[in-house]
């Protein structure tokens, strides 16, 4: 029974660990962002045709669909008994995707579908393509990742067959513990041709899915019609798609009784939504019982609208805004036949109408929406956008800004209320182009803007709108209005954000924002630092880079003593900057481009870093590559690492181009603190003199993470951080050297005033892993077995370690897990096992000998224990593990 319930339990762990691995944030957020469909619209598409003769006939199934009657059967007899590619072609605007969100929603497909798959198990995927979106939802692998989350989510029996290799390796044995780590491209696309070419799998499962916007899918759409042919050869998987009538999707679904082309099918939709969207306003109705004439505009609207939904809403509120002006029937007839058809041509006609003041002010709204469209620096953020109305009112002196004073600081009810203006003033000047994400609460996420639909993103584009747009926005460039706009929102108190029940937002806690004032802040700044990265020329924006520092240091002084130093550690970086010194914390830097990517390196940025090493190939060996590196370590080890997503970007990418965790570091290194994570003081490497400590970034980093390991706070970062250093060449095989802290009680502690110490000894990577409190150890040691299993020292290494601990002659002896535990350690050097034989132990005694040391361990002491009972970690002053530099 008891052994059951193990498995049980097993098997929803690794279900659980391949799910999350599989997801991710913006997933479900195309679909969401689709507006439901008009509750008179697509209903003959599923509506009850059990009365009307299937079509099995050859000779009708080789006809196209031209009637809604015929698509009806076409569709559902698909649905309930055929397989392959249902294609749902339609001219843009013409409601694809708000067909597509219906179909999968509604519950008559679900009963055809479950008909279909008789005996077996129904199981049903969909996705969202979406090319104004972040790369995941415009890409191949957000395609894969997404239906394998909702395949094996649906039949987590699949998840075996599917995954194999992960299945049968990433769990310890002991403890059945997953092994961290993304999944691959590669290893999304083998899974999927083990669930679609597997033959048990259906026996028991039939698999539909849904997949919309194959034209907004990031690359050869060739290849991609092609491979969902491919997975649609087997009799129990189905798909439908949908698409602009583009050739390579026409080309490769050209079964016609397959083949539903929208916008010859959709007259009577758009006149059942001309009818509710003008019989439900009272602007109309009060002309039509004036004067039933106005009710020919149903009609006519409708016969203009040419299958084409978006057209027919944007013409509507103009029509609706002419009636409220009381129009004659003749004037709103002109107006509506002055509107062009084509859509691009009605865009242009739209912004020619805007006006005045309004046109400057919407121009700037149009450039800030078609800037950098898959980049997120707050360009898109309503908060931002209403400063645009700052500036151009003058209500706010910018001019403050450089001298660091944003103004009255912002609480939650004043964000509610400049959101509320700001809505109200861009649904009147952006004419219904633009709207805005309602999605969830002020302050804990952002309100997103977009225009209504990507034919309008497509048409401010174009390189002539764009200089029409610049023309009447003029003075305005995107880069500089962006920076000004996040300083003026450096002042907006997120600390009144957290909600009813608790919950706050991700990063509350982390770093600087340990304090809620300070979490926007900060996210406004990494903003402004990553828009000047992207400039390519730090040194313009140094005057920005100084106001940054200015507003912050006024927020810094209300914190207490450990969030202040935090502050200003991130501070550390835009001051130097700002003042245009090649020097940090003392360390002169030959370029500017040098100290820059040190610091962007200690906030974390990775594409400054990246995109600049094909210019900068020594890096990689220098005294500034180990700096860049140790920094994304540390990012990576820190309070800002996440613990679902370990394996930081920057540290991967950097070992991925040739950083070497085992290259020696050069004399009197000292990383720089900078950044929001460095802590309290620069990370040295200590006792340089003595022999065979050839400090590294791996051993450094080691020799800093000994004492945070044994501290009793959990880092659930550090299996992947672990993973990483060992997958690119870390030596697994490295000794910590040093010395047993005899224990001692409080009360002698007091009365010596030092400690005494015991040595020397050493223990390997294992030991200090084994004697850690970290709850992910065992994931860690799992890395290491797994590292270990392939280097060559080992055999060698236990050979001598056995004859060394027998022997006499050996100066340094291996120390038990037992005595570890119970009596503390304090690290002296870190070396390779080949050196461990050789090493000169005379440097190690003076240092032990010598009182200074001996009582400045007695004080480390001391402040551990204090921390860990105010912090509840660890109950004893004997069971603590110091590092000791």
């Amino acid at each position: 029974m008891l052994a059951s319930v193990t498995r049980a339990v097993t098997t929803v762990s690794k279900q659980d660990w391949i799910l999350d691995k599989l997801g991710f944030e913006e997933m479900s957020d195309r679909e969401y962002a689709i507006d439901d469909a008009h509750k008179s619209t697509f209903r003959w598409l599923l509506e009850d045709s059990s009365d009307r003769p299937r079509y099995r006939s050859p000779a009708i199934r080789q006809s196209s669909i031209s009637t809604t009657q015929e698509a009806n059967l076409a569709f559902q007899d698909w649905l309930s008994s055929d397989n392959g590619i249902f294609f749902i072609s339609g001219k843009a605007g013409s409601g694809k995707s708000t067909l597509m969100k219906f179909l999968a929603d509604h519950a008559i497909t679900k009963q055809c579908l479950e008909s279909w798959a008789a005996s077996t198990s129904l199981v049903f995927g969909r996705f969202f393509f979406w090319n104004a979106g972040t790369e995941m939802q415009r890409s191949i692998e957000g395609l894969y990742r997404s239906m394998l989350s909702e395949l094996l989510r649906q039949c987590p029996a699949m998840m075996e067959v599917v995954f194999p290799q992960y299945w049968s390796e990433m769990f310890n044995p002991g403890d059945n513990k997953p092994r961290e780590g993304p999944l691959r491209l590669a290893e999304l696309e083998s899974a999927f041709r083990h669930l679609i070419s597997n033959g048990d799998i259906f026996q028991q499962y039939s698999v539909c899915l849904f997949i919309d916007g194959l034209y907004e899918y990031e690359g050869d759409h060739w290849k991609l019609a092609k491979l969902l042919k491919d997975w649609a050869k087997s009799q129990s998987i189905k798909i439908c798609v949908s698409s602009r009538p583009h050739n390579e999707f026409i080309q490769n679904f050209d079964d016609p009784r397959r083949h539903l082309k929208l916008h010859e099918l959709t007259r009577k939709d758009i006149w059942n939504l001309v009818e509710s969207e003008l019989g439900n306003d009272e602007r109309f109705t009060r002309m039509v019982t004036r004067d039933s004439k106005y009710s020919s505009l149903i009609s006519s609207v409708a016969e203009r609208a040419d299958g084409v939904f978006l057209w027919v809403r944007l013409v509507i509120r103009q029509l609706l805004s002419g009636l409220g002006s009381s129009y004659s029937i003749k004037q709103l007839e002109e107006e509506l036949v002055g509107l062009p058809q084509d859509l691009k041509a009605l865009y242009h006609k739209m912004f020619a109408c805007i006006k005045g003041s309004d046109a400057k002010r919407a121009a700037q709204t149009f450039l800030l929406l078609t800037w950098k469209p898959h980049w997120n620096y707050g360009q898109r953020d309503i908060l931002v956008h209403s400063v645009i109305d700052e500036a151009l009112d003058d209500t706010f002196d910018f001019k403050r800004l450089c001298l660091g004073e944003f103004g009255t600081f912002l609480n939650s009810e004043d964000i509610t209320e400049r959101i509320r203006v700001t809505i109200d003033r861009l649904n009147s000047r952006c004419k219904g182009l633009v709207q805005i994400h309602m999605g969830g609460p002020v302050g804990k996420q952002y309100m997103p803007m977009r225009f209504i639909h990507r034919t309008v993103h497509e048409f401010f584009s174009e390189d002539a709108m764009q200089e029409e747009l610049l023309l009447t926005a003029k003075p305005f460039k995107q880069m500089d209005f962006c920076i000004v706009a996040l300083l003026r929102l450096m002042g907006f108190d997120f600390s009144s954000q957290v909600s009813e029940s608790g919950d706050k937002p991700e990063g509350w806690g982390y770093g600087i924002g340990l304090d809620g004032r300070l979490w926007m802040p900060r996210q406004m700044v990494l903003r402004i630092i990553n828009l000047i990265s992207d400039s390519g020329d730090p040194c313009t924006y140094k005057k920005e880079l100084a106001a940054a520092h200015l507003i912050m240091m006024k927020l810094v002084p209300g914190l207490n003593d450990d969030f202040r130093e935090r502050s200003m550690n991130f501070l550390a970086g835009c001051k130097e900057v700002s003042d245009f010194r090649p020097v940090i914390s003392g360390r002169m830097f030959e370029t500017f481009d040098e100290m820059w990517l040190v610091l962007c390196s200690g906030w974390g940025l990775q594409d400054p870093i990246i995109s600049r090493l094909p210019t900068h190939p020594d890096m990689v060996a220098s005294e500034v590559g180990a700096q860049i590196l140790l920094h994304a370590s540390v990012n990576a080890m820190g309070p800002l690492a996440r613990p679902h997503h370990p394996k930081n970007d920057l540290l991967s990418a950097l070992l991925e181009k040739g950083f070497l965790p085992n290259a020696r570091l050069p004399s009197q290194f000292r990383l720089l603190n900078v950044g929001p994570v460095a802590g309290g003081s620069d990370l040295e490497c200590p006792l340089w003199r003595l022999p065979h400590t050839r400090w590294t970034v791996w051993t450094l980093l080691l020799h800093a993470l000994t004492a945070v390991m044994h501290c009793g706070e959990p880092l659930l970062c550090l299996p992947g951080f672990f993973e990483t250093f060992l997958s690119y060449g870390a030596d697994p095989s490295v000794l910590f050297v040093g010395y047993r802290i005899v224990p001692k009680d409080h009360q002698t502690l007091s009365k010596t005033g030092w400690v005494d110490l015991d040595g020397i000894y050493y223990f390997d990577l294992r030991k200090l892993i084994e004697s850690s409190y970290q709850p992910t150890k065992s994931d860690i040691l799992y890395e290491l077995d797994r590292k270990q299993r392939n280097s060559p020292w080992n055999a060698l290494y236990d050979t001598l370690a056995a004859l060394w601990s027998q022997s006499s002659i050996s100066n340094i002896r291996y120390i038990e897990m037992h005595v570890l535990r119970s009596s503390g350690f304090v690290t002296v050097a870190i070396i390779n096992k080949a050196d461990l034989r050789d090493i000169e132990t005379s440097g190690f005694k003076r240092w032990a000998e010598d009182p200074l040391t001996r009582f400045s361990i007695a004080n480390m002491i001391r402040e551990v224990s204090l921390y860990r009972e105010r912090s509840g970690l660890i109950s004893t002053t004997t069971e603590f593990y110091w590092n000791c530099s």
